[in-house]
């Protein structure tokens, strides 16, 4: 899972959604509109508009591994019609993930979601990663476990499986690879190379490196203490 920023939709988007939206007034009504939309053309500049939010290989929203294909309503129609054609609760993901969370959507007492939308918040400001393995899991504060980062876990595994996980392994090992490189001989191939990795990054563990505890493994404040001109580069490259 990696930050996404939400894009602003076309204008003949907003307005295909907001006459629908006037539309809508229940979940039965939700659904049957739901369905006609989306075997129409109206739909188009709603999915284009989401796939490139996506990145360039259309990573799903939640795993950022498998390639996606549809649109998750993030808060499902089941529990709020009324949100059914809102550009802001939409997101683009694989089959697998959509599967898994299905009608899913856990509250806090307080009424907040306790899965995270990548769209809204950074996703590792409730997870944090193993670099030893690729595996995320959830925060550990203040004796206990975040529950957003937890919840969001537990109804989506796929996030963990291990295919996943190995791929997320493998941008961490090219990443720390080409800081050391840096480390040792700072030239501009090199770090070239470095800010190519990070605009490659389709998984997110670049922020992790740049703006969370990621930067305290070795080779990352090595190059934070010894090139402050290069790991604002490299902060800029993955915000």
């Amino acid at each position: 899972m990696r930050r996404l920023a939400r894009l602003e939709l076309p204008l003949d988007g907003r307005r295909s959604l907001f006459y629908r939206a006037k539309r809508c007034n229940s979940s039965e009504s939700a659904r049957t509109m739901w369905k006609a939309f989306r075997g129409s053309s109206d739909i188009s500049t709603i999915v284009s508009t989401l796939v490139r939010m996506a990145g360039s290989r259309e990573r799903c929203a939640y795993c950022s591994d498998s390639h996606a294909s549809d649109v998750d309503h993030f808060k499902p129609i089941a529990l709020d019609h009324q949100k059914t054609f809102q550009w802001s609760n939409f997101l683009w993901v694989c089959a697998r993930c959509n599967r898994q969370k299905g009608s899913r959507f856990p509250l806090a007492g307080d009424g907040t979601p306790l899965l995270i939308d990548p769209s809204r918040t950074d996703p590792w400001k409730h997870l944090t990663l193993d670099t030893e393995s690729g595996v995320i899991a959830p925060r550990y504060i203040d004796g206990g476990f975040d529950v957003i980062g937890e919840t969001t876990l537990a109804i989506l595994p796929t996030i963990n499986y291990e295919a996943v996980a190995e791929g997320r392994l493998r941008v961490c090992r090219r990443l720390q690879s080409a800081v050391e490189v840096i480390n040792a001989n700072p030239t501009a191939d090199a770090i070239a190379e470095l800010l190519a990795e990070v605009s490659q990054d389709d998984v997110g563990v670049s922020r992790w490196f740049g703006y969370w505890e990621g930067s305290r493994e070795p080779e990352i404040s090595a190059l934070k203490q010894t090139a402050p001109n290069i790991w604002r580069r490299f902060l800029r490259a993955c915000a």
